[in-house]
């Protein structure tokens, strides 16, 4: 590989997170177009898996917001 052509580890990662984003992005909008209008929305299965997503949605976003790094780490106070 030519060294024009070279990429660090750090630009690997960002490209793999980019290609991430893109995907996830497309399956998101991919499903909403598919959801309106959907007669199957009321099928006990389907509402199973929305509500399995639902959860996984709302977990991975709190967990998103809340990276406390050692120095914000909350610190335990021992009395006595």
């Amino acid at each position: 590989m030519s060294p024009s052509r070279m990429t660090t580890p750090a630009a690997d990662t960002d490209t793999d997170a980019a290609t991430d984003a893109t995907a996830t992005t497309t399956a998101i909008a991919g499903l909403r177009h598919h959801l309106t209008g959907a007669r199957a929305l009321n099928h006990p299965a389907v509402r199973c898996e929305l509500r399995k997503l639902e959860e996984l949605l709302a977990s991975q976003i709190d967990q998103a917001g809340h990276k406390p790094g050692r120095h914000r780490s909350p610190v335990s106070v021992t009395t006595g």
